[in-house]
């Protein structure tokens, strides 16, 4: 017999995701080679700016305001009502701005100057960590994946993740944040996810709610799982073939860029590693069963 994860092993990664958080926020503020990087990392992302590369990384930032976030949430919610029945929808209604308001909160709780002489003019506010952008657009992300067609998800873990890098990438670009902030972001966004895993799978043992279209939902036809993960590497793929392509034409700039800016470089490869590691991780606790 095969079960999904439990609620306690759910809530143990929650706190181990918490801690991970309390780590960061640390190292960024009190690891002076971690606070050296974040400042370079964040100085080669400010170098990037120009009209079209300002114009882009501000409308990209902007699906993580207010009033797209509030879209966002409330389609999420309609399709978990329409897929999981009123529970899942109450609760996605529920931990989504909980969790994005929670980082407004914190933020002047956290406040602590980080200055950096070779930013010059572009030092960032003291209330900054952890990114609320960042941990509304990860938040949604997840919710995204939490709520898809078990077949689909992979499909939709691609576009969570590519959304939650752009808007976080922008941030970085239009110098509102620190890397540190913005992986801040992402992991009280899924801490807030692991919990409210655990809820509902708890919830759900106790007071099983519409069983028997729950079970009916679980059966699950392989071909439909294989189309998916197949969507999803086909899509991982295409994206990947873009960026190569982007990178390879102007491998020379890039190289430049690289050489010049290795703490951005490193700086990027950490926000896309820790936003791709979250939403994968989430997937896998959706997606996997353990004997």
């Amino acid at each position: 017999m095969t079960m999904l994860y439990k609620p306690r092993t759910l809530l143990f990664l929650a706190a181990g995701s918490a801690a991970l958080f309390v780590l960061v926020l640390l190292g960024a503020y009190a690891v002076g080679p971690i606070e050296w990087i974040d400042g370079a990392a964040l100085e080669g992302f400010v170098n990037l700016r120009g009209p079209r590369m300002d114009w882009l990384a501000e409308r990209s930032s902007a699906l993580a305001n207010e009033g797209p976030f509030a879209l966002f949430t409330l389609a999420i919610v309609l399709v978990a009502y329409a897929r999981r029945g009123p529970r899942y929808a109450a609760a996605i209604g529920i931990v989504v701005p909980l969790a994005a308001l929670s980082s407004q909160i914190l933020k002047p709780l956290l406040a602590h100057e980080r200055p950096h002489d070779f930013l010059g003019s572009a030092q960032i506010a003291v209330a900054a960590f952890p990114s609320g952008h960042a941990t509304a657009s990860m938040t949604l992300a997840l919710a995204a994946v939490l709520v898809a067609p078990r077949a689909w998800r992979p499909l939709v873990a691609v576009g969570a993740a590519v959304f939650t890098l752009g808007v976080s990438f922008s941030l970085l670009i239009l110098g509102w944040h620190f890397p540190s902030d913005v992986v801040g972001g992402y992991l009280l966004a899924v801490t807030y996810a692991l919990v409210f895993l655990a809820g509902l799978r708890h919830a759900d043992a106790r007071w099983p709610e519409r069983t028997g279209r729950d079970v009916a939902r679980r059966v699950l036809d392989p071909n439909e799982i294989r189309a998916g993960w197949t969507a999803a590497l086909a899509a991982a793929a295409v994206l990947a073939l873009t960026a190569l392509t982007l990178v390879l034409g102007r491998l020379p700039a890039a190289a430049d860029f690289a050489r010049d800016h290795t703490s951005a470089v490193i700086g990027a490869a950490a926000v896309a590693g820790a936003g791709a590691a979250v939403v994968a991780a989430v997937l896998s606790l959706t997606t996997s069963r353990r004997r």
